[in-house]
């Protein structure tokens, strides 16, 4: 088996990549959270069918407060590609810890079988490709949640899904629906958004508790992996922000300072390649006008 290896300032760069740095983390009010820290080993491996994975070592004594920005760190994963999904999981593993996979289905450790058991045969060399599915699943959530939103707030024209999404859409819905019956349609994807995030819930098997630190009492949610992180967050993030929005430009999905007006088509994000074409869209539509105007 052969191994890649990446320095420390390569990692260091990927992970912050990952973190985005220039923009505000997708959950509001971040709850207090802590989980049991998977680790990895510092190396991706290549299995036989040519695909990258990752090693899995064991469990960290210590128990970690994740940072606020593993939700947005796990979303980018779903747009990675070939090239650059292994050291982007890799990165997203050593930061955050690794996900609780089981080795028969690459499902949740402890999920419910066909015949009533849990499956409870932990994973120790996961796929790549097995993170960036359920990325997507995520992110087809929010971009659900986005439209739902939207459409609360009486948006005419609620942002489309992006072709990731679209696609995860169609395959989970193989009979198409008319566009023109727009309530079957708002059914039909409020019934996908409540079950993805309903089961992104089972997979966190959270458990609220109250602990004391001295005198004083702290309200905490506690699970036995980053799942439990990621499935609180969605579900934060889905409920409970009004400004998602998904930049035009670099795809990515982020908090929008305002809420998106009615008669606006574009929304673009803080990073500045996104900042420079959102001015250059603004001087062609400010053109645009001047030379009507002028006729």
């Amino acid at each position: 088996m052969a191994d890649r290896r990446h320095s420390k300032f390569e990692r260091g760069v990927i992970a912050a990549d990952m973190a985005g740095s220039h923009k505000r983390p997708l959950t509001h009010a971040y709850p207090q959270m802590v989980h049991q820290v998977l680790e990895v080993a510092d190396t991706l491996t290549i299995m036989r069918d040519g695909g990258q994975s990752i090693v899995v070592r064991g469990y960290s004594r210590r128990v970690r407060r994740p940072s606020a920005g593993v939700l947005d760190a796990f979303v980018r994963l779903a747009r990675r590609s070939d090239a650059t999904i292994g050291r982007a999981v890799l990165a997203f593993a050593r930061r955050y810890g690794a996900l609780e996979l089981c080795r028969p289905h690459l499902k949740p450790l402890h999920h419910a079988t066909a015949d009533a058991t849990t499956c409870d045969e932990l994973c120790f060399c996961q796929p790549v490709d097995a993170y960036r599915r359920l990325a997507r699943e995520v992110r087809l959530a929010i971009e659900l949640g986005i439209r739902a939103q939207q459409r609360a707030s009486s948006v005419k024209q609620p942002t489309p899904l992006t072709e990731l999404a679209q696609q995860l859409y169609d395959e989970m819905h193989p009979v198409k629906i008319d566009a023109r019956h727009s309530r079957e349609v708002l059914t039909m994807e409020r019934g996908t958004l409540q079950g993805l995030v309903s089961r992104w819930l089972r997979y966190a098997q959270i458990e609220p508790v109250v602990r004391f630190n001295g005198e004083k009492a702290t309200f905490l949610f506690l699970g036995n992996s980053v799942w439990g992180t990621l499935g609180l967050n969605l579900a934060l993030t889905v409920c409970g922000n009004a400004s998602l929005a998904i930049c035009s430009k670099c795809g990515d999905i982020f908090l929008s300072p305002r809420a998106r007006p009615a008669n606006r088509k574009n929304d673009w994000c803080t990073a500045r390649a996104c900042q420079q074409a959102a001015r250059a869209a603004a001087q062609r539509t400010y053109a645009k006008k001047r030379r009507d105007r002028g006729s």
